[in-house]
């Protein structure tokens, strides 16, 4: 009610025509949706029928491929937050063929997610072990591999997340749905080969490869409308600012045996200070960060 009362858009009598839209555009945009639940539990359904037909995968492997999987959504909430943001926004822009300012803003809107993706993946390749064994206990430690191949996977999905929105947004929800079906087909022959082979860590390199192909074709089609760049001048920096923090929380879990969860959190925060600070010595980066961040401190100092 709340919400009813604060939105600026007054009621008005709905039309057959704006149905008609609704459900053109509708029909095609629930397929996109279900695709995403689609890769959440294709791969998790396929270990079971490899559990019931007894082919190499038991059912804890399945309980630490669960939450290795958890685990690496962590860090797609700040990006799937950005473009859910930008998204009425860029149909908007695209509404008024204000496509100069849809093409600017997607590198923009991209590179907080890398600069979070990028720097997850080093901390997850040295502290897998550790993150399951702390977080969930022992047991749960042989999805290790499997945790660093779904936290690899984080990467291109950040982009697909804001791609798939864009795409959406100015409105080829269609492309984004013959995408996400091809790339599910994909997804489903890969676990079953993948799995068969090597067990979870098969079924990461699945869900993986296929959303990079869901990922490329996302990128393929909105391409054809718009002109974008990656900020890959920006991601190579945060490639090598996270080379520093991986060097500096390795050396740090070696002087440190890690048995707590205090202990996990300080070698985190450790990795946290490392990397701001590299980052934050490329100006590109740095005057981007005040930009972004000096109208919400001054908006919460006021």
């Amino acid at each position: 009610m709340v919400g009813w009362w604060k939105v600026s858009v007054s009621i008005g009598r709905p039309t057959v025509e704006h149905a008609r839209s609704l459900f053109d555009y509708a029909r095609f945009s629930a397929i996109s949706s279900v695709g995403g639940y689609f890769y959440s539990w294709t791969d998790v359904g396929i270990l079971t029928l490899f559990v019931v037909w007894g082919i190499g995968v038991t059912r804890a492997d399945i309980g630490a491929y669960e939450n290795a999987w958890r685990l690496s959504l962590v860090t797609m909430l700040f990006g799937k937050s950005i473009a859910t943001a930008l998204f009425p926004q860029i149909s908007r822009w695209d509404a008024d063929d204000a496509t100069d300012r849809i093409e600017s803003a997607i590198p923009t809107a991209l590179l907080p997610s890398l600069l979070l993706v990028i720097p997850a993946f080093v901390g997850t390749l040295i502290l897998s072990k550790d993150l399951l064994r702390i977080l969930f206990g022992p047991e749960f430690t042989v999805a290790w591999l499997a945790l660093i191949v779904l936290a690899a996977g984080k990467i291109p999905q950040s982009l697909h997340t804001l791609l798939s929105r864009s795409l959406n947004a100015i409105d080829y929800p269609d492309l984004a749905a013959y995408a996400a079906i091809s790339s599910a087909l994909l997804n489903m022959i890969f676990n079953i080969v993948l799995i068969w082979q090597f067990g979870i860590v098969g079924a990461a390199i699945a869900t993986v490869g296929s959303f990079m192909i869901n990922t490329i074709l996302h990128a393929h089609y909105l391409n054809q409308f718009l002109d974008i760049e990656l900020p890959l001048r920006e991601a190579i920096w945060s490639v090598v600012a996270s080379a520093a923090m991986g060097i500096g929380v390795y050396g740090a879990r070696l002087m440190i045996e890690l048995n707590s969860i205090i202990q996990l959190l300080a070698i985190i925060v450790l990795g946290v200070i490392i990397y701001t600070v590299a980052i934050l010595t490329y100006s590109p980066i740095r005057l981007e960060a005040q930009r972004t961040l000096r109208p919400l401190l001054t908006e919460l100092v006021s």
